[in-house]
């Protein structure tokens, strides 16, 4: 853009001197740090001074040097995000394959970096910055992030264990081994969907980290391939020793599927999309298969790079980091869905209630978690058309949304290890398809750009949306004095968790003493209640140090302008005398009068949210030395302003701790990677969320009323402590 104002020079890294860590040759993963990073982390410590360059400047902030904040920077970033450029990006990064570890994986990941050189005029380093996880620049780039003046971004590079076929095939075969039937293991497409006809072929048809073999067995079909399919087969007394089990994909996680075939001795497993899933988006329903129609035509590696980062700088992260906000796929559908932990369930609400609705002018984001599909059927279709395993499926989804609407958090995107593992506040969310939309081709070479073009959100009004809420958040996480988290709405939750777990028991007859846990957690309710409440009447001390600063200035300043007024009156009065004399009367007080009020009445309108934002973004230190003319500082209550800050630091640090009191060293049992005792991935579900997940899988699974015991007590220490901390 023209009119923005430069940055200074990007950060230099140090060319390390140490030597390089020796890896065995892999997949590389190249991961962008920044992206993972900067929507918390640089936006407390750089703040909104990173925002200079891009927000269009006015007169009187070009006169009086402020950088927006507060309201007017959230006003400036939603006026940004539009169709062209939504369209323009996704055009960019969406219509060319990038599996982790290709080379295409880090041609995306280059891509992204100019953008943001670009965009935060970052001066790009001689040397590309690309870094080898685990050297000293990698190390510092991260590290240095909370003592950065300007913004800098690079690229990190993992080496995980990944892999991809050589050679496969699916055959059916008669009893003499004669071949009756071969599968075409390639999406067979053409040009009307440009993209999908030229990588057909790019990501082979594969079980990521699958061993290699041939194996034939018998085939036995395994619905969904949950636990409870698993057991109502063996129930039957089907023998999968050896055998080939046939799984719909949906309702768990697809590794589950395949684990739970292997520990009951299966051979193989095949995972398909089953069309009955697509409710009555279906050619029967009288669509047309795609790319000609939204029907269903006749996998990705995930997690890889935010979980090497995330054990990475665990330390470093626990230190620095408040919050993540993830973004996996934003658009698949017409319902808007959220995700979250409970401290972040009122904001994540309270924040998309100010974002439009993408499509009606009447309602606002939040409204369209109630949004439904236009796709009902050619034919007067019903209900009672679909299937009710798939319906069943979709709502027990949303029934778990608490009582503001946001669900708990599973697995199966980037925030599982700064969530489940370093216990950071977490959300996750965009529009998801109903059983009413175009069908979805996940996983598939038809997840195309034109596909979300012309299918998934025509305009990309429903992607602006999804922008402006995520860039919405930020903007109040990293300005805010007061942290947004609701600890107290969290500790209630709790108390859903154990009943949860209460009822389970009871099915299972198991004597487990829930009583003391009960306690603890009211125990915490009560402490996060006061916290609630000395936030509450810090923030007012704070707005009452700043009214009645306001006051006092307003006083003088209407002085100014009385005084100012007498002067003109007077010079129009010499004016018209020397006329009357014939002689000439050079005024030079209008301009600057003018100016002068401009810059009054700007202080005036604005002089709150300044005060906050010059004590939230620059220092209440700086307070006496900043813009000295505008605002005779001398005057301000430095001491009462410092008092009231430390209280509202006091609640954050608090607020913080809130998420990481539940992190357990040892881990759940069996999958001790996971540390969170509050909330995990369900054993069996992958996905879905468990809530208190050792307590509950000690029950479920173990089935053993001491290990429930131990775990109930493993519970009420990490709530006992968190009581305290709550309190000190």
């Amino acid at each position: 853009m023209t009119d923005e104002k430069p940055l200074k020079q990007a950060l230099l890294l140090p060319v390390s001197t140490a030597p390089e860590i020796s890896r065995r040759p892999a997949w590389p993963v190249w991961r962008l740090a920044w992206l993972l990073l900067t929507l918390f982390i640089w936006g407390l410590h750089i703040n909104l001074r990173t925002l200079e360059g891009n927000f269009p400047e006015t007169i009187e902030s070009q006169r009086s040097g402020r950088r927006p904040f507060g309201r007017r920077a959230e006003e400036a970033f939603l006026s940004v995000p539009n169709a062209s450029s939504a369209i323009k990006a996704s055009r960019l990064f969406a219509t060319k394959p990038h599996l982790a570890g290709t080379p295409q994986d880090l041609t995306t990941a280059v891509d992204f970096l100019q953008i943001l050189q670009r965009e935060f005029n970052i001066t790009p380093p001689a040397v590309e910055p690309i870094f080898p996880a685990g050297s000293s620049e990698s190390q510092y780039a991260t590290r240095s992030i909370s003592k950065a003046i300007r913004p800098y971004a690079w690229i990190d590079t993992y080496y995980p264990i990944m892999n991809t076929p050589l050679d496969r095939s699916l055959q059916i075969l008669d009893e003499d081994g004669t071949l009756l039937w071969e599968a075409n293991l390639v999406e067979v497409s053409d040009l009307t969907d440009p993209d999908a006809g030229q990588y057909f072929d790019a990501v082979p048809t594969f079980h990521g980290l699958s061993r290699e073999g041939d194996v034939t067995g018998k085939l036995i079909d395994g619905n969904y391939c949950t636990q409870d399919d698993y057991g109502n087969l063996v129930e039957k007394g089907v023998d999968l020793s050896g055998a080939i089990v046939l799984c719909r994909y949906g309702g768990i996680f697809r590794g589950l599927k395949i684990k739970g075939g292997q520990d009951l001795g299966a051979a193989g497993v095949l995972i398909y999309s089953d069309p009955i899933d697509d409710g009555t988006v279906t050619v029967e329903n009288g669509y047309l298969p795609y790319p000609n129609g939204p029907a269903r035509n006749p996998t990705s590696y995930g997690l890889i790079g935010s979980t090497e980062w995330g054990e990475d700088f665990a330390d470093w992260i626990d230190k620095h980091v408040v919050a993540y906000l993830n973004l996996d796929s934003s658009v698949s559908g017409s319902r808007f869905r959220m995700s979250g932990s409970p401290l972040l369930a009122h904001f994540i609400r309270d924040t998309a209630e100010e974002i439009p609705h993408p499509t009606d002018s009447g309602r606002t984001l939040w409204d369209a978690t109630q949004d439904d599909g236009p796709l009902f059927g050619l034919a007067n279709v019903g209900p009672s058309a679909l299937n009710e395993e798939a319906l069943k499926i979709r709502e027990m989804e949303i029934a778990a949304a608490d009582n503001v609407g946001v669900s708990p958090l599973g697995s199966g995107s980037d925030y599982t290890v700064f969530l489940q593992r370093n216990g950071i506040a977490s959300t996750n969310g965009g529009f998801g398809a109903t059983v009413h939309d175009p069908v979805y081709h996940y996983h598939s070479v038809f997840d195309s750009e034109r596909w979300q073009e012309i299918y998934g959100d025509p305009g990309f009004s429903r992607h602006i949306a999804v922008a402006k809420h995520l860039g919405l958040q930020t903007l109040r996480l990293a300005s805010s004095l007061a942290l947004p988290f609701n600890t107290t709405h969290y500790a209630y939750e709790l108390e859903s968790y154990l009943e949860t777990a209460q009822g389970i028991a009871d099915q299972a007859s198991l004597d487990v003493h829930f009583k003391p846990l009960k306690q603890s957690i009211q125990a915490v309710q009560k402490a996060s209640q006061a916290l609630e409440e000395e936030k509450r009447t810090s923030l007012k001390d704070l707005q009452k140090i700043i009214d009645d600063w306001k006051k006092r200035h307003q006083r003088r300043h209407w002085l100014a302008r009385t005084l100012k007024k007498g002067v003109r009156t007077l010079m129009r009065g010499v004016c018209s005398v020397k006329n009357a004399l014939g002689r000439e009367c050079l005024c030079h007080h209008g301009k600057a009068h003018r100016r002068s009020e401009a810059v009054l009445h700007k202080q005036d309108t604005e002089e709150d949210e300044i005060l906050v934002g010059v004590l939230l973004h620059e220092g209440y230190e700086c307070l006496l030395g900043h813009d000295s003319t505008l605002h005779p500082r001398r005057r301000v209550p430095v001491k009462r302003l410092i008092r009231v800050l430390k209280r509202i630091r006091a609640v954050n640090k608090k607020s913080s701790a809130f998420e990481r009191a539940f992190i357990s060293e040892d881990g759940i049992k069996d999958r001790e990677w996971y540390k969170h005792l509050g909330v995990a991935p369900g054993k069996w579900l992958g996905y879905g969320a468990t809530t208190f997940p050792a307590l509950t899988e000690a029950i479920t699974f173990e089935k053993n009323a001491t290990l429930a015991n131990y775990e109930v007590e493993r519970l009420e220490k990490l709530l006992d402590k968190l009581e305290k901390r709550l309190k000190a």
